[in-house]
């Protein structure tokens, strides 16, 4: 006669309940904004969160991925309207995205960093690429040309973002007493201009994505003779290597 099987309680061991994605995000970008994007890792996330790294594993693949996440996260505050941005003419699109972006990025510690670490994929960060080169090819550009500007547009935003300190007013510059006292003598040119120095990040800021803009147009205007000069000097040249 064999003895009866031990019985249980009918309670199962069970692992700590799941976290949604979007509060695992969301921790991680308070985190960025709080101590800097150095502090971001699973085992202090875990912690904010009162998880462990396990239960992260079951949403993020790695660190890497999980700032992929929160890159697109940051990119997805931006408001715009992109049916009413379509009513507009492009160079008045492309400047409104700029500043939608600049404006999101300042208020993130780190986020502008970590964006131009490499091409963010996201959906809301396609979405915005989508809004930027659509609104230059809507204009009339070819689509190189709408390309290479999308990727001087990221560039100019994230470079002056990446400026900002925390938790900077970007209107109001700090004063600098060495160009406000400049010796007219031996710095005429600063001494001229230091009543308008140092000037304020938005409006630095500003006047790039105007000359950015301004220069496309400028392409655009004198695209055609510019081109065809190109191609005739390539020509010339291909016929005398070809002698």
């Amino acid at each position: 006669m064999t003895d009866p099987a031990p019985r249980t309680s009918g309670r199962r061991k069970v692992g700590r309940p799941p976290i949604p994605l979007d509060r695992i995000v969301r921790s991680a970008v308070a985190i960025i904004d709080e101590q800097g994007a150095q502090a971001l890792t699973l085992r202090a996330l875990a912690a904010r969160l009162g998880s462990s790294t396990s239960t992260l594993y079951r949403h993020v693949e790695n660190r890497a991925h999980l700032v992929s996440l929160v890159v697109d996260h940051v990119v997805g505050e931006i408001e715009v309207d992109p049916g009413e941005l379509q009513e507009r003419p492009w160079d008045d699109a492309c400047r409104t995205l700029a500043h939608a972006l600049f404006a999101v990025l300042v208020q993130h510690r780190d986020s502008a960093r970590l964006l131009s670490v490499e091409v963010p994929t996201g959906p809301h960060a396609m979405d915005f690429r989508e809004l930027v080169v659509g609104s230059v090819l809507r204009g009339g550009f070819d689509p190189r040309t709408a390309a290479h500007f999308a990727t001087a547009f990221s560039r100019t935003v994230l470079g002056f973002a990446m400026q900002a300190d925390v938790g900077e007013d970007v209107t109001d510059p700090a004063p600098v007493p060495a160009i406000e006292s400049a010796d007219p003598e031996r710095h005429p040119s600063i001494a001229a201009v230091s009543a308008h120095l140092p000037t304020s990040l938005a409006d630095e800021f500003e006047l790039a994505i105007d000359l950015l803009v301004e220069g496309l147009r400028s392409a655009e205007m004198t695209g055609g003779e510019h081109h065809a000069t190109r191609s005739a000097a390539g020509s010339r040249s291909r016929s005398r290597s070809s002698r």
